[in-house]
């Protein structure tokens, strides 16, 4: 290859110009708008790479990062750090190829809210359970679960906020009470709300009120007690007499005057948590004693199995003042057990509870009393359930795995597949734990967990489970020719995805005038890069294939020429004309005609030895040129000069030889005379044919 030499940007000898240009830039920003704060972006760009940062102040209400971008480069921009409690975003925050500066990437950020409900709550009872759930919600960027919790006031005594919102318990004190829950979102964001709640006064009732002994015997002088529990407030209970003539009392002393009814009264005053108790009234036969077991009762009253739980049982017994004894029916013995008053818990059902109180001289034995304690069975959660992976993509026969940690009765949790999701995905493994996907979709995973003896059975929970479509790649499996040539063809072929659709192929746009493609047969029409491109369409499992390319070079094609003679042998001075075709044959040329392909162009010089017999230009691939100049008897060697064009390369043709002879009859004497007279002339002109090359130099 020759050396180029440019003089003042010009190419010496032809003619061309070299320009130089330094490469455009393009700046990249946009407006801001709503920040708090400062906002860091993130510029990230490929083609070429690179990376930079730009810090968006508070007042500011527009932005552009400091180095402008080349042309042609991809870039994206994302939020790299926002101001606490907004949430930031870029519209338009991504492009390719850029060709222009980027005004519109605009930054936008709004203060994330979130609402605690409801609006109030309602009020409770002293002593009484109390349950109430919050919820959250944002509208505007805070995203579930919520955590809750109380951040200022006082919460009413003996009630506790859970994590997840659950305000329950049993109010211990009576009052008004002022708190402020917070609710903080899973990304971060918070709101609040202030409450007051109520508890109301408890009532309190005297209960058990009774002599000691209940049927007292007369005797003079003789006294008798009385006795009676009051309410929750613990003030005493106050006794008086209504029949002075029967009997008096002073504190809870009956002194007996008279053999009767001894009518009595007890009241017991209210306090800060209690109202005052209803006046109890009691009517004593005087007589011989008896006493009662009151208020059996267990605390708590409905207690829920736990292994290794316990709940505590109390009562009241008679004036004789000997303790109350408490046993388990031998029904019970595999429910509950009991040491003094603390009753342990051995599985779920009835506990049947005995109290008794022995008699003395003066008192009779109390009447056994029953108390029956259900113990319910003890709730059991299943966790949230994980998939791994967490985002599955379609694929023939493909699993994922599923798992969730139960309650306490250890029973395995089993998974199965909602009857809506049967025609995206099933159920298999280890109880259900492995789902295979039938297709792509919402797979609706369910988990359930049975109960036992003392554990209900789990709530059923779901997830649904995103199957997305699968990626599928093309791939040449045919090679390249070695040397593509215009006018030559090769046969495309490429392997596709999973969706069975065919990879179908197809001439880049810019590539039309090189190469053609039908049926999978490229041809190969003019020279040039000839792309192809390889398209597989998706279906309901699998995306469409990304387009691949194959670039071939296709070079020029050969100039083979072709030279015939309308008339051979002729006689001299007879018009002969020469037909010459350049690279393909006459049914070749139509085939190429039909599918607009180049064919050569240019023009032909026709010689005889060195002597050249005219120019004539090529009409779709072939020229024709006539002459009589051919006068000496023999043979002469015709060759064909191909100028060449931008698809074919100049070339002479091989040798034709046309062949003069004498005319017949043998003319006259004077014919002969004219005849050698002109082979001699045109003789002259073809000295130093001999031995002259064919092809052009």
């Amino acid at each position: 290859m020759s050396a180029v030499t440019i003089n003042n940007g010009v190419q010496a000898g032809n003619g061309a110009a070299l320009l130089c240009f330094a490469p455009s830039t393009f700046s990249v920003g946009g407006a801001a708008s709503g920040q708090t704060a400062s906002v860091t972006l993130q510029l990230n760009a490929t083609n070429p790479a690179s990376s930079q940062q730009v810090v968006v102040a508070q007042a500011a209400s527009s932005y552009n990062f400091a180095t402008q971008l080349p042309q042609g480069a991809n870039w994206s921009i994302s939020v790299s750090s926002a101001p606490s409690g907004q949430l930031c975003s870029v519209a338009n925050a991504s492009g390719t190829a850029i060709s222009s500066n980027v005004v519109n990437a605009n930054l936008s950020c709004v203060t994330v809210a979130v609402g605690v409900n409801p609006a109030t709550l309602p009020n409770g009872a002293f002593n009484g359970a109390y349950s109430q759930t919050l919820t959250a919600t944002s509208a505007n960027g805070g995203t579930g679960p919520y955590t809750f919790s109380v951040t200022g006031g006082t919460m009413p005594t003996g009630l506790t906020l859970s994590p997840a919102g659950v305000l329950s318990g049993t109010a211990t004190a009576a009052g008004s009470f002022n708190f402020t829950v917070q609710a903080t979102s899973s990304n971060g964001f918070s709101g609040s709300r202030a409450y007051t709640v109520t508890i109301a006064q408890g009532s309190q009732a005297i209960s058990g009120f009774a002599a000691i002994p209940g049927s007292p015997v007369y005797a003079p002088g003789g006294t008798f007690t009385v006795t009676a529990t009051g309410g929750g407030s613990g003030n005493p209970v106050v006794y008086s007499s209504t029949t002075p003539s029967v009997c008096t009392v002073a504190g809870s002393t009956v002194t007996m005057a008279a053999s009767g009814v001894c009518a009595l009264q007890a009241n017991q005053a209210g306090n800060a948590n209690y109202s005052v108790a209803s006046q109890a009234s009691l009517n004593i036969t005087i007589g011989k004693a008896a006493q009662t077991i009151s208020v059996f009762n267990a605390t708590p009253a409905s207690p829920a199995y736990s292994a290794g739980g316990s709940f505590s049982v109390a009562a009241t017994g008679g004036a004789s003042g000997l303790p109350v004894v408490f046993s388990v029916a031998a029904s019970s013995s595999a429910v509950c057990s009991i040491s003094g008053n603390t009753v342990s818990i051995l599985g779920s059902g009835v506990c049947a509870l005995l109290a008794n109180q022995a008699g003395n001289t003066n008192y009779n034995a109390a009447t056994e009393a029953t108390l029956n304690v259900t113990i319910t069975k003890a709730a059991q959660v299943i966790s949230a359930i994980d998939v791994t992976p967490a985002a599955p993509a379609y694929s023939e026969n493909g699993t994922f795995s599923v798992a969730a940690t139960g309650g306490a009765s250890g029973l395995p949790v089993t998974f199965s597949v909602a009857p809506a999701s049967a025609a995206i995905c099933s159920s298999g493994g280890a109880n259900g734990s492995v789902i295979t996907m039938v297709a792509a979709g919402v797979c609706t995973v369910q988990a359930d967990q049975a109960g036992n003896d003392n554990y209900l059975a789990a709530p059923q929970i779901q997830r649904n489970v995103t199957v997305s479509k699968g990626a599928q790649v093309i791939s040449f499996s045919s090679n390249v020719p070695a040397t593509p040539k215009v006018g030559s063809s090769y046969t495309v072929t490429a392997t596709g995805g999973q969706s069975g659709n065919a990879v179908t192929f197809a001439i880049d746009a810019a590539s039309a005038s090189v190469c053609s493609v039908t049926a999978a047969v490229v041809e190969f029409n003019g020279v040039g890069n000839c792309v192809i491109n390889a398209n597989q369409l998706g279906n309901a499992n699998f995306d469409a294939a990304e387009q691949v390319q194959q670039t071939i070079a296709v070079g020029q094609g050969g100039s083979s020429i072709t030279v015939s003679s309308s008339l051979n042998p002729s006689q001299p001075g007879q018009n002969v004309t020469f037909g010459v075709a350049v690279a393909f044959d006459a049914a070749k040329r139509a085939a190429l005609q039909t599918k607009a392909a180049p064919v050569p162009t240019g023009s032909l010089e026709v010689f005889d030895g060195t002597t050249s017999l005219g120019v004539a230009h090529l009409v779709d691939g072939a020229a024709s040129l006539t002459t009589n100049k051919l006068y000496a008897l023999g043979a002469h060697e015709i060759v064909a000069r191909y100028s060449g064009d931008a698809n074919y390369p100049a070339e002479d043709s091989q040798v034709f030889v046309q062949t003069v002879v004498a005319p017949t009859p043998v003319p006259s004497v004077s014919t002969w005379g004219i005849l050698l007279a002109s082979g001699l002339l045109a003789a002259m002109g073809m000295v130093g044919v001999a031995g002259k090359g064919r092809r052009r130099v």
